[in-house]
């Protein structure tokens, strides 16, 4: 039996993503999960004692045999405790430390990248959730083996999410008026970087040619308030709705016609394989990990996320397209999300690099 120890820098219920990453084959696997801020008073800073003796005394108690930390302050605090002293009656083996990177930019400061050279070279293995961050990160650190670092996407199961939709009822969710007409939908964070701004200025475009229009936008964020007075100042205040956080996001899907994804930059967006998954056409950016999602696949159109007049044509196109036309598209993303990125295929992976990095601490 491996034990797994999985360090999330904070609890969030019924992570999609996280959820499966736990259901591995219990016959050889058992997996323990823990969260930097859920120790009573203590801030998940880079360097917190306490915390660090938390995750060595469930090393200990549990036998950790693997810790995979996700996210950077995760993996600093994971490292730290891994080294650190055993106890002679618990693990006789140092654990093995696995880094999975979510997102591009992991060496974005000069103190973010002198960190990086203590900590990655003392870990076994770092997981990128595709194949653009993996190649972000070898490029940030020229001296990381290129075989340390490998991609295994990220996979979901799209049962919430059935391709037969019925929009009236899901609609009737949005506080839009007029519930006619041809919708958009976002899901994301409203923060700097997902260029919801560049989203709503392509939107006002496409609104004065077409008078029936609508932009659904579910996500909170720093931006809320920014976004919706730019809503309003330019007179859309009744064909845009900020709807905040949904935990129905199937159904937010559902009342929409073409997901629209206008991030500047992003790993592997679960935001748009849910979409996929609920048989939507997409307009999305050219950047990260969309690229290897899209593939050479036919399901809406790839624009550059900082020209506004570029995704204005692409949402005007999807307008134009036709119900036939859209469905097709629609199809063809729904059998890439299900076939291509499923969590199926994402948790063997994981099970064969736990192997893998089992054997190498287990020796001979």
């Amino acid at each position: 039996m491996i034990n797994i120890l999985l360090v999330l820098a904070r609890h969030v219920a019924n992570h999609p993503l996280l959820s499966e990453q736990v259901k591995l084959d219990p016959s050889r696997f058992r997996v323990v999960t823990f969260c930097l801020n859920t120790t009573q008073g203590q801030k998940a800073r880079w360097y917190n004692p306490r915390l660090i003796s938390s995750v060595r005394k469930i090393i200990d108690d549990e036998g950790i045999h693997i810790v995979n930390a996700h996210l950077y302050k995760p993996t600093l605090t994971s490292v730290l405790a891994a080294r650190g002293e055993r106890r002679p009656h618990r693990a006789h083996r140092q654990p093995a430390v696995i880094s999975t990177i979510h997102g591009l930019g992991s060496a974005r400061t000069w103190m973010r990248r002198l960190m990086n050279r203590y900590f990655l070279r003392r870990v076994a293995r770092v997981v990128a959730v595709c194949d653009a961050v993996r190649q972000d990160i070898l490029s940030a650190h020229p001296w990381l083996e290129p075989q340390k670092v490998i991609a295994i996407p990220n996979g979901l199961v799209y049962d919430r999410f059935p391709a037969n939709r019925s929009k009236d009822a899901a609609r009737a969710t949005i506080p839009i008026a007029r519930k006619e007409g041809f919708w958009f939908g976002a899901v994301t964070r409203l923060q700097r970087g997902k260029n919801v701004h560049t989203l709503l200025e392509a939107f006002r475009t496409v609104a004065a040619a077409f008078d029936d229009a609508r932009l659904v936008v579910a996500g909170t964020g720093p931006e809320k308030d920014r976004l919706d007075a730019m809503a309003q100042s330019a007179g859309q205040g009744d064909r845009v709705a900020f709807v905040g956080f949904r935990n129905d996001i199937p159904e937010v899907l559902r009342a929409v016609d073409c997901f629209v994804h206008t991030s500047l930059r992003e790993g592997l967006p679960l935001a748009l394989l849910e979409a996929m998954a609920s048989g939507l056409p997409i307009v999305a950016s050219d950047r990260g990990g969309i690229v290897e999602v899209f593939g050479q696949t036919a399901m809406g159109s790839m624009v550059d996320p900082e020209d506004p007049a570029a995704i204005a044509a692409a949402m005007t196109a999807m307008i134009d397209a036709g119900d036939d036309d859209r469905a097709a598209m629609g199809e063809r993303a729904r059998q890439r999300a299900l076939c291509d990125f499923g969590a199926d295929r994402m948790v063997a992976s994981l099970e064969e690099l736990y192997e893998e990095v089992y054997r190498d601490i287990a020796g001979p």
